[in-house]
């Protein structure tokens, strides 16, 4: 393993995808009698939501422990494509909230949930932005001078 070779997109990925799965143990809805987790509030989007956040921590180990640059490239556009689909599930349940009746407010853990679920495609598209292989040195160039005009 080695974290030179890791950049700031990957580490961003991978925090955020750790801060989605956790904002789902938090409340996101404040209803009666008690408050509901991302857990309990859904029936599917929260194991959907699980998924799509490992691809941020699996982007950050490829980085580190792949020689290639081709597997953590693939990676960052899955990373990215998961990041903008949970941002897209989130906004959604933000809008639409589940038993309405039951429901008095939005919770901390959706907007950690949201901020999560944006910091997750930023990461991804951040890693995307420099396809070289991290770490590596480049060579040095010879400079010469431009041939004359004329």
């Amino acid at each position: 393993m080695k974290l030179r070779r890791v950049r700031g997109g990957e580490w961003l990925a991978g925090l955020a995808g750790v801060a989605l799965i956790v904002s789902l143990f938090l409340h996101w809805y404040d209803a009666s009698p008690a408050p509901l987790t991302g857990w309990e509030a859904f029936a599917v989007t929260d194991v959907l939501l699980a998924l799509l956040a490992l691809s941020g921590p699996l982007l950050l180990a490829f980085q580190a422990t792949r020689e290639s640059p081709a597997l953590p490239t693939g990676t960052s556009i899955v990373c990215t494509t998961c990041g903008a689909l949970a941002a897209a599930i989130v906004l959604v349940r933000l809008v639409v909230e589940p038993e309405a009746d039951l429901v008095s407010g939005i919770a901390a853990g959706a907007w950690i949930g949201l901020a999560a679920a944006l910091g997750l495609l930023a990461g991804g598209w951040w890693s995307l932005e420099s396809e070289h292989n991290a770490g590596a040195t480049v060579p040095p160039v010879e400079v010469r001078p431009s041939p004359p005009r004329g």
